[in-house]
């Protein structure tokens, strides 16, 4: 029977191997999609630390003393490299961006090529001070990766009280797998820093590390396997609302750029005057706002690809003043506005007698909705109940045409 330490051991080796054959994959891709670059290091760099340990492990880290000292695992570039890979899916990267996010990971290189360097007498002289070193460095790692998974959930928050406001279909635009994975992460180097400095027992520490590289494991198939998911949707939105804000947005609230953005494009609306907007302003208001909906009446919703920004080009106004518009006199954010729509043209074609050979995939395909799940989703948001129930509700013998028409008959 394999003890503990082996198995370990083989872990070490499988998420080192995996980690760096998918890094290489995604930076092979990165050019039919940019933010695959920073998924590729992400995965490499998570990968990297692996070699340490099997070498402790090993025994090999005795015989060669400079061993753990070689810059081999970018702690400090981990977390930083998944962040940056959020961001560029959310909007491009300036720069000063990624320098500002990788400029830890910078110091950690020089740190440590300063030390392997260093003549042998004064290697061994200083060895009692390298140890309290590695000891002080493992530790500033474990908190600063974790200060980084809570930034990292932060910014998927805030990018979620955003996108609806951009896109009708979210599917897969939420970044939901990204907070998993920061939440994943948060507890993976939580359980290393207990390992680290608050287990004495070797049993215990033994049997912990095997659970944490079976973590380790799992999130790197996760990553990876969300990663190339998300690759093919895009989840970009207008460059000025890539920027963290400095304070939380307010839930529901109409995004725009900044705070004077914000003034004036609502000042647009409603100009400041003591008695409200004129006559002529309202008219306006009211004209805007039934153009876009005379627009949506005519189908516009039925295109899944439709967005603030294709909308506000349709209708010939800019994508500000649409959003506003929208949530002012509906009350609703771009994304419910328009599965509203799409929900009623829903329940039209299924009890539409000339629709009933479509399966519910199909009525929602004809409705404006991409992916099935996101259509029961929506529909049930919207009516409290499934399609299969509302047509049960409205047609006595719906249930007998349901399985009728059912893919399976």
């Amino acid at each position: 029977m394999y003890s503990i330490t082996t198995v370990t051991n083989f872990l070490f080796g499988l998420g080192l191997v995996q980690g760096m054959m998918m890094g290489v994959v995604f930076l092979a891709l990165h050019r039919k999609a940019r933010p695959l670059k920073w998924l590729g290091l992400f995965l490499i760099n998570y990968s990297l630390p692996f070699i340490t340990w099997l070498l402790d492990y090993a025994g090999i880290s005795k015989q060669y003393p400079r061993m753990p000292y070689l810059p081999i695992g970018f702690f400090f570039a981990v977390l930083p490299l998944f962040y940056l890979h959020a961001r560029s899916l959310i909007g491009p990267l300036s720069p000063r961006t990624v320098w500002r996010n990788l400029a830890p990971a910078l110091i950690d290189l020089l740190l440590f090529a300063v030390v392997v360097s260093l003549p042998e007498p004064v290697f061994l002289k200083q060895k009692y001070y390298l140890r309290w070193f590695v000891l002080v460095y493992n530790l500033s790692a474990e908190v600063f990766n974790i200060v980084y998974a809570l930034r990292l959930i932060r910014l998927v928050q805030q990018h979620q009280q955003k996108v609806p406001n951009f896109y009708a279909d979210l599917h897969q635009r939420l970044l939901g797998w990204i907070k998993v994975t920061a939440w994943l992460l948060l507890v993976l180097y939580s359980v290393e820093m207990v390992l680290g400095y608050f287990i004495n027992r070797q049993i215990q520490y033994d049997t912990l590390m095997l659970a944490d590289m079976i973590m380790s494991i799992g999130c790197i198939y996760w990553v990876a396997i969300s990663g190339l998911r998300q690759s093919s949707t895009s989840v970009v939105l207008p460059v000025e609302e890539t920027e963290e804000p400095a304070v939380e947005p307010r839930a529901e609230a109409v995004l725009v750029a900044t705070a004077s953005e914000s003034t004036s494009a609502t000042s647009n609306l409603h100009p400041t005057s003591t008695d409200g907007p004129t006559a002529d302003e309202n008219l306006s208001l009211e004209r805007d706002y039934a153009t876009i909906t005379e627009y949506m009446a005519q189908g516009a919703y039925k295109n899944p690809d439709l967005t603030l920004m294709t909308l506000a080009d349709q209708v010939a106004m800019s994508y500000k003043r649409v959003s506003l518009l929208i949530n002012e006199k509906s009350g609703l954010n771009f994304s419910n506005f328009v599965n509203q729509y799409r929900v009623a043209e829903a329940k039209r074609l299924l009890l539409d007698a000339a629709y009933h050979h479509l399966s519910h995939n199909g009525i929602g395909q004809a409705s404006g909705f991409r992916a099935t799940s996101t259509f029961y989703q929506v529909f049930r948001k919207l009516t409290s109940i499934t399609p299969s129930q509302f047509k049960k509700n409205a047609l006595p013998d719906a249930a007998a045409l349901v399985e009728e028409t059912s893919p399976e008959s």
